[in-house]
């Protein structure tokens, strides 16, 4: 079993819609890869967050030795 420190995907953002519904932005630990997950009472969602030219966005902030987003 791995240690939470081994997971691949980090939240650095969660958003309660309404009693049923949330969006959470979470990065890859990995790539630096942004995806917005959405969760209501029926489905589940993952997509990834594209810049201004469709890409995938590269949260250039995280720093995977940390485990979280700088915020300086």
């Amino acid at each position: 079993m791995k240690k939470s420190k081994d997971k691949r995907f980090i939240q650095i953002r969660k958003e309660k819609i309404n009693t049923w519904s949330e969006i959470l932005i979470i990065v890859d630990k990995e790539t630096g890869v942004e995806y917005s997950f959405s969760s209501t009472g029926f489905s589940n969602q993952l997509i990834p967050v594209l810049d201004r030219n469709g890409l995938p966005k590269i949260n250039k902030e995280y720093d995977p030795e940390k485990e979280k987003i700088s915020t300086d």
